[in-house]
């Protein structure tokens, strides 16, 4: 039986009310809404709100529940370790399960050489850590990232953001030099150049960045960008960062996104998935000469290695092997994107399908005004029971990073919604009240 129900008008009543009460109790700075809805439980794959609307996720809350909602086993797990001990403090004192997780994650990284794990709780402080690293090993300050690339909200992920007006008034590290992430060979060579002429000042201690560049549209370098830019960096000897934050632990349909173009960083930066929205966990993976330049207490926190977080995260990666679901992200993942490419080339609107695994994207715009549609369309589709993402500059990519554990007849679902609204607009159907809806109260990170 299919549990998507949508019984009132989205945002409902409730959700309306409980966003004027976070509005009135949580500084605005913090919600960047989608669609003015406030869930309250979730099972599977499907979560619903407070007004009782059901729905399929296609979001994973930030690409965050890899696994799904109401897993006992996950629940159980958490509820073991808490049990025997829920707290250590692990720079006073370490606990096993720390220790554990973090000898998984050396193995299943990229790279044979030796390395050091650095534990926290969200991808920012993973990012400040490996920029702290990054300069602390050079003995350089500056920073080299993308345009559009997101790597968190903290003092030094902050400032690597390539999004400008998150830094208006605050007085950031003035460190970094940002480049345009390429889409095509030509702007790749473009790109490298300029990186190069950075990297000949030698002041340049590493370079951020995602492999599929995620908040600014799920943009895909041509395939042998990374490769040239990892060896660029080395002959300049400065320090290669790949942030798989929103890309990691099988989105892509390997362990890591960086697997596909066929590249070992020398330092990598995880959270979100790791656990599956369960706790609170981040992970910085660096090579043991540049990890070990930090001193003593130069980054570490009073829930650094939290012992549920890693009892519940070493419990993920096990069900990520045992149950395939890397694999089951490859094979749905293409089908999503085969799908989806059908209506490019067929309705105007419909722009391109890019990602690997279940790290997808849709460009939409309209080519009559040039009108960005991601969130629009978005909207609508959480009018028709799916509930995806929206993200890009302008708003201008729908966001399609639903749980690993999504099946073959729920991707046919959500292609088959996606469609309709696309075909809704060309044809004129699209409702206004939709419109005035998603302007009123979406807010999300772009602008259109």
């Amino acid at each position: 039986m299919n549990p998507i129900h949508i019984q009132t008008t989205i945002p409902g009543p409730k959700s309306t009310q409980m966003i004027q009460r976070a509005n009135n109790a949580i500084a605005s700075t913090q919600y960047i809404g989608c669609f003015g809805i406030t869930l309250s439980s979730g099972k599977g794959n499907y979560i619903t709100d407070v007004d009782g609307n059901t729905y399929l996720d296609f979001l994973s809350g930030a690409s965050v529940v890899t696994l799904g909602y109401g897993r006992e086993d996950l629940i159980q797990t958490y509820a073991d370790a808490a049990r025997k001990l829920q707290h250590s403090c692990y720079p006073y004192s370490p606990n096993e399960e720390s220790i554990h997780f973090a000898e998984s994650l050396i193995k299943v990284t990229p790279g044979a050489f030796d390395k050091r794990v650095l534990f926290g709780l969200s991808g920012s402080d993973s990012i400040d850590a490996a920029i702290k690293i990054a300069r602390k090993y050079t003995g350089r300050k500056n920073i080299i990232s993308f345009n559009n690339g997101y790597h968190g909200s903290t003092g030094l992920s902050l400032a690597a953001n390539g999004f400008e007006v998150f830094h208006a008034g605050l007085f950031l590290d003035d460190g970094f030099d940002k480049v345009d992430f390429p889409a095509t060979n030509e702007e790749a060579e473009r790109t490298l150049s300029a990186i190069e002429n950075l990297l000949k000042k030698g002041n340049v201690a590493a370079l951020i960045t995602e492999t599929v560049q995620g908040d600014g549209g799920n943009i895909v370098p041509p395939q042998g960008f990374h490769k040239s830019l990892a060896d660029l960096l080395h002959q300049y000897q400065a320090v290669y960062v790949v942030d798989e934050v929103q890309s990691g632990s099988g989105r892509s349909g390997k362990w890591w996104e960086c697997e596909h173009f066929d590249i070992i960083p020398d330092i990598l930066c995880t959270a979100k998935g790791i656990t599956s929205g369960y706790a609170p966990l981040s992970a910085c993976v660096a090579r043991r000469e540049m990890a070990e330049t930090l001193t003593k207490a130069q980054h570490l926190f009073t829930f650094s290695g939290h012992l549920p977080s890693c009892a519940v995260a070493e419990k993920v990666f096990s069900i990520l092997s045992k149950e395939k679901l890397l694999e089951n992200a490859a094979i749905r993942g293409k089908q999503l994107k085969q799908g989806l490419e059908k209506l490019v080339g067929v309705y105007p609107c419909a722009k391109e399908v890019r990602g690997l695994g279940l790290h997808m994207g849709f460009e939409v715009i309209d080519t009559r005004d040039q009108t960005p549609l991601g969130g629009l369309f978005a909207f609508r589709c959480v009018e028709k029971g799916l509930y995806p993402g929206y993200f890009g500059p302008t708003n201008n990519v729908m966001r399609l990073h639903p749980p690993l554990t999504i099946n073959q007849e729920e991707v046919q679902y959500a292609v088959d919604v996606i469609s309709a609204v696309v075909e809704e607009w060309e044809t004129r159907r699209f409702p206004q009240e939709t419109i005035q809806r998603y302007r009123q109260f979406s807010v999300g990170l772009g602008t259109d």
